[in-house]
């Protein structure tokens, strides 16, 4: 569409699904290292009890810890990539490969976006991200519920060009211009947040 050619996602559509799509199933991975370290623990018993058993020297007797120090080294290191990427989602990470900085810049191109603050996204699950965003937008060109409904249509488009499939908008209504708006912080703009007027609601 050509509301999205100028977009930064365009661009960067194939990095975005490529970080997406990589990796493996968390659940799967921490049934393989189970499997992985029960496999090793047996075979390191067995190999200890062979040293104790068909050598004679002194030190022998350290066979067994030193197996069990070492297959616990290697069960901590093989579960760190899983701890990681299981630890980004329950602290609620920005997704691999989603920049939020291109987000809001595609965002606040679209004809009727005045400005795009207390922008979130966060991993929900392996698969899924989220979005919620303030959408700030002049209350002389979005008149109405279906005029915003129409826009959301629009930002959600950016949002799934980012693999973002779920986002909740809040709108924002103010009598400035673009041009005023750029010129203020966003903490200032919203001191002149206008209430929805009746034609939101039908009245």
């Amino acid at each position: 569409m050509s509301q999205h050619r100028a977009h930064r996602h365009e661009r960067s559509s194939d990095q975005q699904h490529k970080s997406q799509n990589s990796g493996h199933d968390l659940g799967i991975m921490g049934v393989l290292l189970h499997i992985m370290g029960d496999a090793a623990n047996n075979i390191g018993v067995i190999i200890a009890a062979a040293v104790i058993w068909k050598t004679s020297y002194a030190a022998r007797f350290y066979a067994d810890p030193a197996v069990s120090m070492g297959i616990a080294a290697m069960i901590i290191l093989s579960s760190l990539p899983l701890m990681k990427r299981s630890g980004s989602i329950l602290m609620q990470s920005t997704p691999g490969g989603v920049d939020p900085d291109d987000v809001k810049h595609d965002l606040e191109t679209l004809p009727g976006v005045l400005a795009i603050h207390d922008l979130h996204i966060w991993l929900l699950n392996q698969e899924k991200a989220v979005a919620s965003a303030h959408v700030m937008v002049n209350n002389e060109t979005v008149k109405s519920i279906d005029d915003f409904m129409q826009l959301a249509n629009t930002v959600n488009e950016c949002f799934h060009a980012y693999g973002i499939h779920s986002a909740t908008l809040q709108p924002e209504m103010v009598s400035i211009g673009p041009a005023q708006l750029k010129g203020l912080g966003i903490e200032q703009a919203d001191f002149i947040l206008l209430f929805p007027t009746q034609a939101w609601f039908g009245g």
